[in-house]
C-alpha cells in the first residue's frame, strides 16, 4: 500500500505520542477532521506500542495508562468525564484561530 509523504510524517507522530509516558487518561485534542485524528482512526490497531490494546477508540497501555485522540468538538466524548491530561496537535502556527476551543479543554483538563 503506497501512502503519501504527509501521511507517513502524520503516522510517525501519531506513533511518537502513543510511545510517549503519561498516566491516568490523555487525550490528544486535534482539530475535528485533522490528518491526525482521521489517521488516528484509520491506522491505530496498526500503531500500537507493544503490549498495547485499543478498546473502543482508546489505546490502553501494559502500564494501564490510556491515551486518546479526540476532536476538538467533542465535549460529549464520556472520557472527559474523569480525570485527564491534555495535550493539542494539528493546529500548526494558527493555534490561536481557536483558543476559545484549547482554552475551554484545558479548563476541562484542571478541574478534572
Amino acid at each position: 500500500m503506497m501512502v503519501s509523504f504527509q501521511v507517513a510524517s502524520t503516522l510517525e507522530t501519531l506513533r511518537t505520542t502513543l510511545s510517549l509516558e503519561t498516566t491516568g487518561l490523555h487525550l490528544v485534542v486535534t482539530p475535528d477532521n485533522s490528518p491526525f485524528l482521521l489517521n488516528f482512526r484509520k491506522f491505530a490497531s496498526v500503531l500500537l506500542p507493544s503490549g498495547s490494546t485499543l478498546i473502543d477508540g482508546v489505546v490502553v497501555r501494559a502500564d494501564g495508562s490510556r491515551i486518546a485522540f479526540v476532536g476538538c468538538n467533542d465535549f460529549n466524548s464520556p472520557l472527559r468525564d474523569e480525570p485527564f491530561t491534555v495535550e493539542f496537535m494539528g493546529w500548526g502556527n494558527d493555534v490561536m484561530s481557536d483558543s476559545s476551543t484549547i482554552c475551554r479543554w484545558q479548563k476541562l483538563a484542571f478541574a478534572s
